[in-house]
């Protein structure tokens, strides 16, 4: 009998739910406006393994990209994390389990089917991202976030957080730029009072 491997456990499961396979251990599904990908992913010593888990919406992503003139804007989606255990620590298996891979695909069908499943409305995008973004740093997020919220009629609300998205370091980046052209968009929206 051959034995059960990681990605094959993993990449049955996702293709059960319409994920594509697109490299060696990366499979992606495109449902609508939204791109969900999911990653096999090792330790950096090579000795456990678990899911990387990344999301968009992609006319959230495409408004962001005209608001620049870099055409790989962003260094990593703004959804972007590993499998969690429901007490929010992380998610591995040894290599070596021979429980693991068949584990780690029921852990996938579980939680991250459903978790990604969530994330395909502006209300579900914006309840993770709103979690993400207090971490000024994480960028992609907080940009994310205030797009979603003024694609949902929160105009003021998206500018709060565009206008708290420029630490000192940045001010002098192409990130800065970008941000100034996301406000005008916004605050032409307000003004013409679109909404959700």
């Amino acid at each position: 009998m051959k034995k059960l491997t990681f990605p094959k456990a993993v990449g049955d499961v996702l293709e059960h739910a319409g994920f594509v396979k697109v490299e060696k251990d990366r499979w992606r599904r495109d449902i609508g406006d939204y791109v969900d990908q999911i990653d096999i992913y090792l330790s950096r010593d090579f000795k456990e393994i678990t899911v990387h888990i990344y999301a968009e919406d992609r006319i959230t992503q495409d408004i962001i990209c005209e608001a620049t003139t870099d055409p790989v804007w962003m260094s990593r989606l703004p959804i972007d994390t590993h499998l969690p255990w429901p007490e929010g620590k992380g998610c591995w298996w040894p290599r070596g389990d021979p429980e693991g891979p068949s584990k780690l695909a029921e852990a996938v069908r579980l939680w991250a089917l459903p978790f990604l499943q969530g994330l395909h409305s502006l209300e579900g995008m914006r309840a993770y991202l709103e979690k993400a973004a207090p971490n000024r740093w994480h960028k992609e997020a907080r940009l994310s976030l205030a797009v979603t919220l003024s694609r949902l009629g929160e105009h003021d609300k998206a500018l709060e957080i565009l206008n708290d998205s420029m630490p000192m370091a940045w001010r002098r980046t192409p990130h800065f730029q970008r941000v100034e052209n996301l406000k005008q968009w916004v605050i032409e929206r307000r003004n013409a009072g679109v909404g959700p």
